[in-house]
């Protein structure tokens, strides 16, 4: 999450004036803390409301209250009203100490089901999504109760004197835990590292990972009520990692653009004196380093030297000492080359291996002695920007935009092509805002090949591994997509979709509000759904948990159709694409390693059938 600076001493002050703010995204500040009402759930109850205010702040302590009215579904939360700490991102290995204290009221009349949680996440990489969230529910009201794949706790703990069940799920990618206490309490004081280091052995986060939220709100699912939090402290409090000459550092981006541009030359440089090369006797230098990316990178790690003849003047050479050329960065070619994620050398050696006829002078002066990673990348943005590869057309595909307010963006990359072009990768990046249950994009493949009746059509044969990256907030799917017309040429009739993912709140449409047949493809368990849209009929299989890798036979999923709603052999098959449907997200993104399909036809001969491919 990105904070913005701290207000000045006359807007703080402005702040506790106790105004309420009541839309989906009002937030307020201090210079600790931003306060958000976070209605995200909040299309479950279109009727629904809720309104949050900051009440005082006395230095880094906070008081702070929210009320709300909401129905609709008992099972989905509307929204996570909560103060958020302003902090530094830091290793969980550099974290001594989460210190905070709570106290608090929850006043409510009739049916409430809510919890009040502090709730903390963390990232392999700055920047990139959460992969961890630590909960600790303080009270779990009216049947509320926290993801677990077993229902059952994994390990029983006690934390500032309450005791908590510790509970283990997975929301999407992400990986959640979640302690809940024994008894409700309404105050508690102390050290949230602590839930960090009580995790188990065989379900803990890596130290490495990147403590990037730590918030404290409640989470409601239906009811009235109003959270009264008198008083409210956090801090989170780390080492930095320097040890004399040795110092540990990071750098994270996001950059686009032309892969041949590079954005910048993030970079730890040594100070000293500007010195005749003939004078400098030897540079010693170790690095060990991890370069962690996703999707596609071009970029590099690099020392990078200069020397000028005079001190004042501007660098005439430069002596750059690549270890890692990712992507297909580099002066020459430098695909294949091997990252060297460790190195010791004396790079005064650098200088000696000069050729003598491209050498540099010794009367040149050093001047600047560096080692960093530069980077660049290329996406294609625009509404129905495409890229034709082979037998597919990737799309970037922006139909719904109009449903956000005008913050959202959507980038696809296509990222590899086999030497065939018959299996392509590609990512997409978005972020869209807006009503959660309004599609925005479906960045997608799609595949070449003629429109063919379902009767001829002998098989669909498709292979896909992907990952996806995003935040809590994410409302997504990854789908396939098939379409069916009475005519070559008409209008789509029937829709046929394959949901390998349904993050966040995504489900599909149903007219039944439950599924109608359960079938397994592949090894992979869907639920068939059923519903309309507009004149066309469309059909739903939602994979019962998330698959990223799949493998299987598009068509077996159209055999497995009930018969009375089917549409008859004589429809034309005249689309078959896949990718993702993104309704909401702060940020997210879809990585398809690989992804290949093909429509196998039987054309009828002068005797029996015969197998091949359809394509245009």
């Amino acid at each position: 999450m990105k904070f913005s600076a701290a207000l000045s001493a006359v807007a703080i002050a402005a702040a506790t004036a106790k105004t309420e703010f009541c839309g989906e995204q009002n937030k307020t500040e201090t210079a600790d803390y931003i306060i958000y009402n976070n209605l995200w759930g909040a299309f479950d109850d279109p009727n629904g409301h809720q309104c949050t205010g900051l009440d005082s702040v006395d230095g880094s302590t906070i008081a702070w209250h929210t009320s709300f009215s909401w129905n609709g579904t008992a099972w989905q939360v509307k929204s996570f009203a909560n103060a958020a700490l302003k902090f530094d991102h830091v290793p969980i290995a550099n974290v001594t100490s989460i210190p905070s204290t709570i106290e608090f009221e929850f006043d409510y009349k009739g049916k409430l089901v809510a919890n009040v949680a502090f709730d903390m996440f963390t990232t392999s990489i700055l920047g990139g999504n959460a992969e961890y969230e630590v909960m600790v529910w303080l009270q779990a009201i009216g049947g509320a109760g926290p993801l677990s794949n077993t229902g059952k706790p994994i390990k029983e703990v006690n934390v500032g004197g309450v005791d908590f069940s510790l509970y283990h799920g997975k929301n999407g990618n992400m990986t959640v835990y979640s302690y809940v206490a024994a008894n409700t309490t309404n105050s508690f004081s102390t050290d949230f590292k602590q839930f960090f280091d009580e995790l188990p052995a065989n379900n803990t986060i890596a130290p490495e990972q990147y403590l990037i939220n730590v918030q404290a709100g409640t989470e409601p699912f239906v009811g009235n009520g109003t959270l009264t939090v008198s008083k409210y402290s956090v801090a989170c409090t780390g080492l930095d990692s320097v040890d004399d000459s040795n110092i540990a550092w990071h750098t994270s981006y996001r950059w686009k653009g032309s892969k041949l541009q590079v954005k910048l030359f993030a970079n730890a440089a040594l100070k000293f004196g500007k010195v005749p090369l003939s004078k400098v006797k030897s540079i010693p230098s170790t690095i060990k380093y991890d370069f962690k990316s996703k999707g596609k990178v071009v970029a590099n790690v690099a020392y990078d030297l200069f020397t000028i003849s005079t001190p004042d003047e501007d660098a005439e050479y430069e002596i750059m000492v690549w270890l890692a050329a990712v992507g297909g960065a580099g002066p020459i070619s430098a695909m294949g080359m091997p990252i060297k994620k460790g190195f010791t050398a004396d790079f005064k050696q650098f200088f000696h291996k000069l050729p003598a006829k491209h050498t540099v002078s010794p009367k040149q002066y050093l001047t600047h002695v560096q080692a960093a990673s530069a980077f660049s990348d290329k996406a294609m943005c625009g509404d129905w920007d495409t890229a034709v590869v082979g037998d597919y057309t990737l799309y970037n595909n922006l139909w719904g935009k109009d449903n956000d307010p005008g913050t959202g963006h959507q980038c696809t990359t296509l990222v590899s092509a086999s030497a065939d072009n018959s299996t392509l990768g590609w990512t997409t990046d978005y972020k869209w805002g807006g009503i959660t249950w309004n599609v925005k994009g479906y960045p997608n493949v799609g595949l070449h090949f003629k429109p063919i009746e379902l009767a001829n059509v002998e098989s669909i044969p498709t292979t896909i591994n992907y990952t996806y990256e995003y935040e809590p907030t994410t409302t997504a799917n990854v789908a396939y997509d098939l379409f069916t017309s009475s005519t070559p040429d008409g209008d789509f009739e029937f829709e046929i979709m394959v949901w390998l993912a349904a993050i966040g709140t995504a489900w599909p449409l149903s007219s039944e509000g439950k599924n109608i047949k359960n079938i397994t493809v592949s090894g992979v368990e869907f639920m068939l759904n059923h519903g309309v849209n507009g004149n066309m009929t469309v059909f739903s299989y939602v994979a019962s948990e998330l698959t990223e890798n799949f493998s299987g036979d598009l068509a077996e999923f159209i055999d497995n159709l009930p018969e009375d709603v089917a549409p008859d052999a004589k429809q034309y098959l005249t689309k078959v694409q896949c990718g993702t449907e993104s309704y909401h997200a702060e940020n997210a993104t879809m990585t398809v390693a690989s992804y290949t399909v093909a429509v196998n036809t039987l054309l009828q001969g002068d005797i029996g059938f015969s197998s091949s491919p359809s394509i245009n």
